[in-house]
């Protein structure tokens, strides 16, 4: 669901939600994941996630998501 607080929050899952935003918007950001929401069956994960990209001028959130094999 939405709450970012409940799930547990796979360094690996992080690292790729902050790089595939980082692909979208460019570097000189930091990035902070906002909401993550995972669903999975047998064959397969797919991970959306927000992430939040701020630096000294600007805040915006990134939305990404993927599927990873199982």
């Amino acid at each position: 669901g939405r709450n970012g607080i409940g799930i547990e929050l796979n360094p690996e899952t992080a690292k790729k939600a902050k790089q595939k935003a980082a692909n979208q918007i460019g570097d000189g950001y930091q990035f902070h994941i906002s909401s993550l929401d995972v669903s999975s069956d047998q064959h397969s994960k797919h991970v959306t996630a927000t992430v939040t990209a701020y630096n000294d001028n600007e805040i915006k959130d990134v939305e990404v998501e993927w599927t990873e094999q199982n």
